[in-house]
This record gives C-alpha cells, sequence and structure tokens, in this order.
C-alpha cells in the first residue's frame, strides 16, 4: 500500500480553509477503507485495543479520582475493561481460521504480545462467564500456538 503519510490528516478535511479532495486524496481514502476490511488491520486493533485499554484505564483513573463528587472509581474501571474488550471483540469476532487470509494474519502477528492480548480477552470474558467466546477465542489461541510450535 502507497499511501502519502504526511498528507494523512489532510484526508478528514475540515479545518480554517476547508479543500474539496483532489483524486489522489480520494484513492488514498478508498485504499485506508479497503485496508480497514483486512485481516490484518483487524487483528493489529484487537491487540492494540486490548493493551491500550490498560494504559488509558490507569490516565482515566487518576483524572476521575480528583472530580468532585468523586466518582466510584471500581464502576469506571469496570465499565472503562467492558468497553475495550467488547471493541476488541468486534474485531476478532469476525476471525475465520478456515480463511487463508486470516490464517497468514495469525501467523504474521503471532508474538508474545499478541497471544497475551488472547488470554487476557479469555480471562475477562470467563469472569462475565461468557464461555462462548472464550471458546472461539482458545481456538485461536490453539492455532498460534501450534503455529508457533512448528516454526522451533
Amino acid at each position: 500500500m502507497n499511501m502519502d503519510l504526511e498528507n494523512i490528516f489532510n484526508l478528514f478535511g475540515g479545518g480554517e480553509n476547508p479543500q474539496p479532495y483532489t483524486s489522489k486524496e480520494l484513492g488514498d481514502i478508498k485504499k485506508f477503507e479497503d485496508f480497514k476490511e483486512t485481516p490484518m488491520f483487524k487483528l493489529g486493533m484487537f491487540k492494540k485495543i486490548v493493551f491500550n485499554h490498560i494504559s488509558y484505564k490507569k490516565k482515566i483513573i487518576e483524572l476521575f479520582k480528583s472530580v468532585k463528587p468523586q466518582l466510584d472509581i471500581e464502576e469506571l474501571e469496570e465499565t472503562g475493561e467492558l468497553v475495550a474488550f467488547e471493541r476488541g471483540w468486534d474485531f476478532i469476532s469476525q476471525c475465520n481460521i478456515k480463511e487463508e487470509d486470516w490464517r497468514v494474519g495469525l501467523i504474521l502477528c503471532n508474538d508474545e504480545e499478541f497471544r497475551v492480548a488472547f488470554k487476557l480477552t479469555i480471562q475477562f470474558y470467563q469472569n462475565l462467564e461468557e464461555y462462548e467466546k472464550c471458546a472461539y477465542l482458545k481456538k485461536i489461541l490453539d492455532f498460534l500456538q501450534r503455529n508457533l510450535d512448528k516454526q522451533k
């Protein structure tokens, strides 16, 4: 993909002097929209959401600890986790290891952090007793482990 990263923000338009999109920029938008539908994008977003929610949660809790009247921090933590893991689920639930593109994407993303993201997500859904989601995630995690074992 040959997207001009220096002009990425021009794709969003707006600002003080909005300019009409050029045909090149419209092509870049189309490329990005196409990329958002790929397994690699969805797998990357799953991993990013799971890991970023941990750091964002810490920052948000610190911010809301100083709010008057004080908010229920525990409830805020639980809500933040639910939103993050459900958003991650939106991406990973589309994974189909029977399809070649998904298998290739999983193999390319197969690192320790990626597997930890699956383990954290499984643990989260176990606590909610959503065992169908756990089984689905475990099947993908097993696929990752088998492919890791083959590489050794």
